[in-house]
């Protein structure tokens, strides 16, 4: 678990830069208001909208970058702990039920059932 530290670590900074980055719309709002129909200025619009627009990549771009890396640590961390938790259901199983190992993989088999999931769930 250790060495998946610094993957969450970095997962969780992605994550405050891109909440951060998510107050770009706004900002650009009260900047439109203040400088741009104060002065008229057109210059002034076709930079603030250029540096949005850049925002808006680097965004994109950061949340490509920490949806990849948590798929990279979620798979490493299911092909650690899958077989423990999966005998360790199985055990529960068998023992506390009192039943055998062809119902406690008849219970199971529901489960394999759900598709595996490698990318992430919505689309930016």
């Amino acid at each position: 678990m250790h060495d998946l530290r610094g993957l969450f670590l970095g997962a969780g900074a992605f994550s405050i830069a891109i909440n951060v980055l998510m107050l770009t719309p706004a900002l650009y709002m009260l900047q439109v208001y203040d400088r741009v129909l104060a002065s008229r200025n057109t210059t002034t619009l076709l930079m603030l909208t250029l540096i949005m627009l850049g925002l808006f990549a680097l965004e994109a771009l950061l949340e490509s970058v920490r949806a990849r890396a948590m798929i990279r640590g979620s798979a490493a961390l299911d092909l650690r702990l899958g077989p423990h938790v999966f005998n360790a259901a199985l055990q529960h199983t068998l023992l506390g039920r009192g039943g055998n190992a062809g119902q406690a993989a008849g219970r199971s088999r529901p489960y394999s059932a759900v598709p595996d999931r490698q990318g992430p769930v919505c689309v930016f």
